[in-house]
């Protein structure tokens, strides 16, 4: 009954121009309607979802943006992936992939936290992390060794299973994602929107700025689309933001309009 209720008052809402939602959705309620608007206008037919952790994007990509599409999520870390294989035997279109991703194909070591999405190939700024994070009780708990493969190296073999035409490319490695973008430069070809983590107060040693990212990205034909706040500090300062880019036809004479 509770249900039905519910049903019918948003029905009632939508008719009149308004929606309800819990508290809770508010701060993320607009990037989930912009990505539902990125993957329409671009007619996104496969996600690759970089640094997938335990599979919150997939989860906002089904229950909020209502993607139904291939989702292809790669994740390092061991706990993690174990996650990740048992939840996807629930969803026929979602496939997990054992691996980081890098500008080569090699070994490295990645450091596991005390907060499971502060996990990284780079090293920590402990300093900053403890000054900035909301939580200041973070801790490194260990280490693990982990395949890092190029996206061009495996695109075509993570692909095979569906035909690809406007890929989403989503990045979330904690300040390795110019490196996942540099092993990516012929997969762009087929990446008509992406998202990726700025870092404005590093946490990280030798994590790229986002005015550096936000260059290359630019150079390498994307266009900023939408700015979201991930994470403030306790002067609410941004430290990370995530952001959404898009095919820039402007710099790129020789593409043609997404299909």
């Amino acid at each position: 009954m509770r249900d039905l209720m519910k049903k019918m008052l948003n029905g009632a809402l939508r008719t009149q121009g308004w929606v309800a939602f819990p508290e809770w959705r508010l701060t993320g309620w607009p990037a989930e309607q912009h990505l539902r608007k990125v993957f329409d206008t671009y007619d996104i037919d496969c996600v690759l979802d970089v640094g997938a952790n335990t599979g919150q994007f997939h989860d906002l990509l089904r229950d909020r943006v209502k993607y139904d599409g291939p989702i292809h999520s790669f994740e390092p870390v061991s706990a993690n992936v174990s996650t990740l294989r048992a939840r996807a035997a629930s969803d026929p279109a979602w496939r997990i992939w054992p691996w980081a991703l890098g500008r080569a194909s090699q070994t490295d070591t990645i450091t596991v936290y005390s907060s499971p999405g502060l996990s990284s190939l780079l090293p920590a700024d402990l300093e900053a992390m403890h000054k900035l994070l909301p939580r200041s009780d973070t801790v490194a708990t260990g280490t693990e060794q982990v395949i890092v493969r190029r996206l061009d190296e495996v695109f075509a073999e993570v692909t095979a299973e569906w035909g690809v035409r406007n890929v989403f490319l989503k990045l979330d490695t904690q300040g390795y994602d110019l490196d996942v973008i540099e092993g990516a430069r012929a997969t762009l070809a087929s990446v008509a929107a992406l998202q990726t983590e700025l870092s404005v107060l590093p946490i990280y040693e030798r994590i790229p700025d986002y005015r550096v990212a936000l260059k290359r990205l630019n150079e390498l034909g994307y266009a900023i689309s939408g700015i979201f706040p991930v994470t403030h500090d306790h002067a609410l300062r941004i430290i990370e933001m995530d952001c959404v880019m898009v095919r820039d036809l402007s710099l790129q004479p020789d593409a043609h309009p997404v299909s």
